[in-house]
Order: structure tokens, then sequence, then C-alpha cells
């Protein structure tokens, strides 16, 4: 969805800026709270959190986005984190310099739950694979599904 004022507050769209924002659903399976962390701004960037499953938005180029936060929405309130159970509303925003794109392709990742006995932790990680890249080993998120999305542009008053 774009729009010239955030559903997450803030300061309102300067002409020649779009905010745009991805609303997802969330449950956290975990038996913590987790914190959301930020949405990649260049493929692969988000690493820790429920934002590394973002592995890449596309065409959102990272000259073209100024700043992008996630947030968990609540009534009257927004957080950084996620208590354990849901279903939560997050919502990805991105202010953009140029003009919104028709459509976003997401690459959503995976994750395992990982374990350490030597140290006695548990935590949810990122799934990576080793791919050569350019002629180089290179390690990367596996990706699980892509989603394309229409973007919508929303008049907010």
């Amino acid at each position: 969805m774009a729009r010239k004022k955030s559903i997450l507050g803030g300061r309102p769209a300067e002409p020649g800026e779009t905010i745009l924002e991805i609303i997802l659903r969330l449950t956290n399976k975990d038996k913590r709270t987790v914190k959301i962390g930020l949405p990649p701004r260049a493929p692969g960037e988000a690493k820790i959190g429920p934002s590394a499953v973002l592995r890449k938005v596309a065409p959102l180029d990272q000259a073209a986005v100024e700043t992008g936060q996630m947030k968990r929405l609540g009534k009257n309130t927004t957080s950084d984190s996620v208590n354990p159970g849901g279903p939560y509303t997050l919502v990805v925003s991105y202010r953009l310099k140029t003009p919104p794109p028709p459509q976003l392709k997401i690459d959503l990742g995976a994750f395992r739950w990982y374990s350490t006995p030597l140290q006695d932790q548990s935590y949810w990680e990122l799934l990576w694979e080793e791919k050569v890249i350019n002629g180089k080993k290179q390690h990367v998120g596996v990706i699980k599904a892509q989603v394309t999305l229409p973007v919508r542009m929303e008049k907010v008053s």
C-alpha cells in the first residue's frame, strides 16, 4: 500500500516522497519475546528477528529507499518486539524517493530451530546455503517462497 502518511505515525511524506507499507500477519511460535529487527533495504540485508524472513523486496532499490522500519501494530501503540503467540499485525514501512512500483516481489526465507547443548541455548536461525556468485562461494539465505503483491495507492487525509 502506497500512501502519503504512515499508519505507524511519524512525519508525513514530503513532496516527491511516498510511504510504501507492507502489512503482514505473524505468529511467534517461540517461548520468548523476540525483537522484530529492520526490514531489508538491499537483498539479504536483514539477518535477525522476524524481519529476516524478508530476504528481498523487489524492485526496491537501496538508492530509492530513504529509511525502513518494521513494527508490531497494536491498539493505539506500536512495538519493536513480538510476544509469544499471536497472530500479530506487522507493518513494514519504506520511504521511497521514487514513485512506487505497480507490484512487489518478495522472497521469503526459512528458519530452523537451533540448539547449542554446550551453551544451553536454543533459538530460531535462518537457513543458509552455499552458492557460487560471480565466481565466489557465498552463504545466502534459503528462499522458501516468492510472493508477488500488487501495490495500491491510498489517499490518506
